[in-house]
């Protein structure tokens, strides 16, 4: 609807505003006082520089991706990929943050998954940094994230699979009968966070209802975006994007790639 759309606009100007007149600040302040003489100060203000401009071109980038989904003119470029490496790889990169927000971060990985699976490494590896980012966001301290990955086999559920090898799923909520889909490895984010309501579920991956009821909370960028992009990357990738939560035990959003 036109409101919606107007919402967003005025809500995408209002988030990039800040970040803007921040570097603008800062730039007056260094040109009009004796700030870089000292290193300290100089080095710090190089950090606001940085972070505020990294969140303004995270921002933009969004923007293009929803842009492209949009227009029909998002495209992937599979090729086989060791899916394990790329995980391995994003959970040592969250280690840090992890620690200081006081959550356990683990990766578990079934030895049924195939040792390639065709995919577009950048794009997987930005859903991974979404899914990864939001629920260490949302997990309090002293609480886990786990990030997933099995094989699926047609005929068994999504919970069922994971129990079997251990893994943690939240089940409530899912909208999907996971035993339907085909032959696929099944990527996952499990958390000890607080849970997402069932009506909010249901808006999480609709770009201006999200971004019109509230559910932008979820979303640590505060766009709403990164879960509307996840769902065009995977749709691109013919695979299919959920989520199961219970409020007060923690959520599961899971992707698919199929084999």
């Amino acid at each position: 609807s036109e409101k919606l759309r107007k919402d967003f606009t005025s809500m995408m100007v209002h988030e990039l505003r800040s970040p803007l007149s921040n570097i603008k600040k800062i730039g007056e302040l260094m040109k009009t006082s004796k700030i870089l003489e000292n290193k300290k100060t100089a080095s710090e203000y190089a950090e606001m520089l940085y972070n505020s401009s990294s969140s303004m071109l995270g921002l933009v980038n969004d923007l293009l991706d929803v842009a492209k989904l949009e227009s029909g003119k998002f495209t992937v470029e599979k090729t086989p990929a060791d899916i394990k490496e790329i995980l391995a790889e994003r959970v040592k990169f969250f280690e840090t943050t992890a620690r200081s927000a006081g959550v356990n971060l683990s990766l578990s990985v079934d030895q049924a998954v195939p040792l390639t699976v065709p995919l577009d490494a950048n794009r997987i590896t930005q859903v991974v940094n979404n899914l990864l980012s939001n629920a260490l966001t949302y997990t309090p301290k002293g609480g886990s994230v786990t990030m997933l990955c099995f094989a699926h086999k047609k005929g068994t559920a999504f919970g069922d699979e994971a129990e079997k090898v251990g893994f943690p799923w939240v089940n409530e909520n899912m909208a999907a009968d996971t035993a339907l889909i085909s032959d696929s490895v099944v990527l996952a984010v499990t958390d000890t966070g607080e849970g997402i309501s069932k009506e909010n579920i249901a808006r999480l991956f609709n770009k201006f209802t999200q971004l019109a009821s509230g559910a932008r909370d979820f979303e640590h960028k505060g766009t709403g975006l990164g879960l509307v992009i996840i769902k065009g990357i995977i749709d691109a990738h013919d695979g299919l994007v959920g989520v199961g939560s219970k409020q007060g035990v923690g959520t599961t959003f899971y992707f698919t790639l199929p084999l």
